[in-house]
């Protein structure tokens, strides 16, 4: 095993980065492997299991976001109409209408629920309007510690008192028949956000590296894209962007939905009649395990985030950004790992996040045998099918099923941290991390698949 990680550890490729590895066995909760295992280093993604574990620990598994529904106001008496509002209280459940997380109700059937919910009231029309309270969460949706680079981009949402569609939006922009022209964009899902975003993406005669991407914030108007395409045909390029405004978006899906299913809505000036407050229907996520699962095997950032300030409701009664990630820090230190961590987010977005190899490797043990959180290592990928390493570990038949591993990436960082199974249970917590390397993408990935395949043989 120490062969296996000093070889990986000297290889000529990496004589300038930064490399950390600890390999733990989990009975016996002893080191038999490492490479500077004490070292900080930028986690990425892998730092996902501290902040989805820990929200499994404190909530439990069957922990479900409810987001409720009420009328405020009073029925008008002799007609069908109902003077006062619906409101919306968020939660900050991320999968809220989710387009992809399974079992999670899509906004059509919510919205069928709601209607027929007021006709069984007696309600065709509401003089009032749909009010959202995202205020759940006070702190800026999306991280300070972030990159301005990410924010617009739909792996760079901010986590609001109320999500929608995974705070996800669908943006085409059309190819241009001529190089040196602007690239228009032609279609926004959902339709409604059209006239927020503006393209200053460019035709261009030769084929571009550079990805096209998004700028903005949920502070500013508008975002943009920005990048080149290759012309010139009549092709179209769809990406992913971020939503600008969780809860004014479905406020006014909401709005427009109901009227489209016959509920009229009639704006008034605020009325002085007797005001009660109905619960109108509570939308359940799904169990909080089936979240972690899509968190950590999709790796979506916005779950994490919520898991955070969720986390922080939990343990301190506050969804504090600051406070909550103060807490996640102090479980994990109460756990037995060293207090050198710096934890600014809970998906591991931001490059000011450090961690060692040991303090996750240690932090794997102690999940394997909290019976709070049975057979975490379901919970995240199976390397030798699923993920960047897939097409090369498939490639060893004996190791299949044997790595259970959450990856992490950004510009120069590179992290691997989970379980080498033995019959079916956790048999050595592993972590990698790797920084500042200056070889290509596809042959760090070689490599680090190559030390897996031989990790697991052992």
């Amino acid at each position: 095993m120490q062969k296996i990680i000093n070889d990986f550890a000297k290889d000529t490729v990496l004589h300038s980065a930064s490399i950390s590895i600890a390999v733990i066995d989990v009975e016996h909760n002893k080191f038999i492997g490492q490479f500077d295992p004490n070292r900080s280093l930028i986690p990425a993604s892998s730092q996902k299991v501290l902040s989805t574990a820990a929200l499994l620990d404190k909530a439990g598994s069957d922990f479900k976001y409810k987001t409720n529904f009420y009328l405020q106001g009073m029925k008008s008496v002799g007609d069908s109409s109902f003077i006062g509002k619906i409101i919306v209280e968020g939660v900050a459940d991320p999968s809220f209408c989710s387009y992809a997380q399974e079992g999670a109700m899509g906004a059509q059937e919510l919205m069928l629920i709601l209607r027929d919910k007021l006709l069984q009231m007696g309600i065709r029309k509401i003089k009032g309007n749909v009010v959202v309270n995202s205020n759940y969460i006070k702190d800026i949706p999306e991280n300070p510690e972030w990159l301005w680079y990410d924010l617009g981009n739909y792996y760079g949402a901010g986590c609001f008192g109320l999500n929608v569609y995974e705070n996800v939006t669908w943006v085409s922009i059309k190819e241009e028949r001529k190089s040196g022209l602007i690239c228009d964009i032609v279609k926004v899902v959902p339709n409604i956000l059209y006239p927020y975003f503006c393209s200053e993406v460019v035709s261009s005669v030769t084929k571009s590296d550079e990805d096209i991407f998004v700028l903005g914030s949920s502070q500013d108007n508008n975002y943009t894209l920005h990048g080149s395409i290759q012309c010139c045909g009549s092709d179209t390029l769809t990406l992913k962007a971020a939503i600008p405004n969780p809860p004014l978006t479905f406020q006014r899906i909401l709005t427009m939905k109901l009227k489209e299913l016959g509920i009229e809505f009639l704006p008034i000036e605020k009325s002085n009649a007797a005001s009660t407050k109905y619960l109108l229907y509570t939308y359940e996520s799904v169990p909080l395990r089936q979240l972690a699962d899509r968190a950590l095997s999709k790796s979506v950032n916005l779950y994490c985030e919520s898991f955070v300030h969720t986390f922080g409701d939990k343990v301190n009664q506050s969804t504090d950004r600051k406070e909550a990630l103060q807490s996640l820090e102090r479980y994990w230190i109460d756990k037995g790992l060293d207090k050198s961590m710096v934890l600014e987010d809970g998906s591991g977005l931001s490059p000011k996040n450090l961690l060692s190899s040991a303090q996750l490797a240690k932090a794997l043990v102690s999940i394997s045998k909290n019976p709070a959180i049975p057979n975490f290592w379901e919970l995240l990928p199976e390397s030798t099918i699923e993920g960047s390493l897939a097409g090369i570990l498939a490639l060893n038949k004996s190791i299949k099923g044997k790595l259970r591993l959450k990856s992490g990436s950004m510009e120069r960082v590179r992290s691997y941290s989970g379980y080498v199974m033995e019959k079916d249970k956790p048999k050595y917590a592993i972590s990698l991390i790797i920084n500042h390397y200056d070889c290509s993408g596809s042959e760090i990935k070689n490599k680090i698949a190559k030390f897996f395949s031989k990790i697991a043989e052992q």
